[in-house]
């Protein structure tokens, strides 16, 4: 017989679980990084091929996009 003993396997501990959070934190900030990297590349596609009109649409409507981020965030001038 061995003189080792049979010792349970330790408890999950704080620093595990944490570092499983991390981890699964980074893999989804990367999906959505790399979504978000796709949607961009595909509106400047869509973007160069505007007429001037649709441009000017386009840039009136991103103007209110930031009137409106202003206004949920509570940012007053």
């Amino acid at each position: 017989m061995s003189d080792k003993k049979n010792e349970p396997a330790p408890a999950p501990t704080v620093t595990s679980s944490k570092s499983k959070y991390l981890q699964e934190y980074n893999n989804t900030q990367k999906i959505s990084c790399q979504a978000l990297e796709s949607a961009r590349k595909k509106l400047l596609a869509i973007y160069e091929t505007l007429t001037p009109e649709e441009t000017r649409a386009w840039e009136l409507g991103e103007v209110y996009a930031d009137i409106v981020r202003g206004l949920v965030w509570g940012c007053e001038e």
